[in-house]
């Protein structure tokens, strides 16, 4: 399979994807993907990374200025904060992406809307009703797009 460009990726995801705001990171559009090798991601968060990038240059620079939250003492330091924005996480090279679509997975923005704070000790849980009437209990550390 062909790789999309970055301009087929956006223009499909400006045009069928509404975005999710994030203070943190920027708008993030859920979608689905399918790799160039066939391989299928149903869940895919697609950013913008200058928010980001900022966020990490403001942290390297605390961190070298001895100003951060994280001092010498605590065992974090600029090379954890580095590997923290360098191999943290997980990406997608554009260059492998055949095929975008909207994903079936993610939740609609007005039911992310109700789910509120960690209810539990570092942990997000909560119960999902489907048209069904059947309920399903989630939990998560941290991210629920999906």
């Amino acid at each position: 399979m062909t790789a999309l460009s970055p301009e087929d990726i956006i223009k499909f995801l400006k045009g069928n994807v509404p975005p999710l705001s994030d203070t943190n990171y920027g708008d993030g559009y859920r979608a689905s993907v399918v790799l160039t090798d066939g391989l299928c991601l149903p869940c895919v968060v697609f950013r913008n990374p200058t928010k980001i990038i900022d966020l990490a240059i403001r942290r390297f620079k605390q961190e070298q200025s001895g100003k951060s939250i994280f001092s010498k003492s605590s065992g974090l330091g600029y090379r954890d904060i580095v590997k923290n924005f360098v191999t943290g996480g997980n990406c997608i090279n554009y260059y492998d992406i055949a095929k975008v679509d909207k994903s079936n997975f993610a939740f609609p923005e007005a039911t992310l809307r109700q789910i509120h704070g960690e209810t539990k000790m570092s942990w997000t849980g909560f119960v999902a009703k489907m048209k069904d009437g059947k309920q399903f209990a989630f939990g998560t550390s941290f991210f629920f797009d999906f």
